[in-house]
């Protein structure tokens, strides 16, 4: 037994279909413009393990969708400030593992050993994210870096070039280079925010010099 539905303003026609795995009915699109017929004949389940935590996600985990939510992910993780404080940018912590959770609302923790995908983050030193696929049924694994991943990966019509990560490297006289993620358009305004801050001190001032080194810094990895 089929039903067959239409969505009078997207004009996308779907019906459901039934996955084997799940045992349940799943919807399978007719048409799209960013998957294929076969991505849509299952769930494309996917594991993530974020830094020694593992979470499950049962949709639209193929690599396109996987861009999706680490965008989602690096969205949660840096934002402008905004209470007026001498913060540029908001206090969020936890790591890549609690922004996932924050810009991915159906993850859950756990594991599931018929996936598809499975994808690992790794923190290294510098504050440097690596992701490691594996194309669990080619038996085939690739590492890149988070950056990277996104613009290899993400589908042009669905991810502008707003949207996309660049990896920010903030540099102090008293400690190692740190690496800082975050999407060109929320970049751009913290770009923005520290020359405004900037402009608050004198140019001998600590302040004034090191709110013009992170304004330096962001500003070349939006226009880079």
């Amino acid at each position: 037994m089929q039903a067959v539905y239409r969505a009078r303003k997207k004009k996308i026609e779907w019906s459901l279909t039934w996955c084997k795995r799940c045992t349940i009915m799943v919807p399978k699109l007719k048409q799209t413009t960013h998957h294929t017929a076969q991505e849509h004949d299952m769930s494309t389940s996917a594991t993530y393990n974020i830094d020694g935590t593992t979470f499950y996600c049962h949709w639209d985990n193929y690599p396109a969708g996987a861009a999706e939510r680490f965008i989602a992910m690096v969205d949660a993780m840096t934002q402008p400030g905004t209470d007026g404080s001498y913060r540029v940018t908001e206090d969020r912590r936890g790591g890549a593992a609690f922004a996932f959770i924050r810009g991915n609302l159906d993850a859950g923790p756990g594991q599931d050993t018929g996936v598809e995908f499975a994808y690992t983050l790794t923190t290294g030193p510098g504050n440097k994210i690596t992701v490691t696929m594996l194309d669990v049924y080619a038996n085939k694994s690739t590492t890149l870096p988070l950056d990277e991943f996104i613009r290899t990966h993400a589908n042009p019509e669905r991810v502008d070039d707003a949207q996309l990560v660049l990896s920010i490297t903030q540099r102090d006289d008293y400690g190692p280079e740190r690496t800082v993620y975050a999407t060109r358009a929320v970049a751009s305004r913290v770009a923005a925010a520290y020359a405004v801050r900037m402009q608050r001190f004198p140019e001998t001032n600590p302040n004034h010099q090191i709110s013009h080194k992170r304004m330096t810094e962001w500003a070349a990895a939006v226009h880079g």
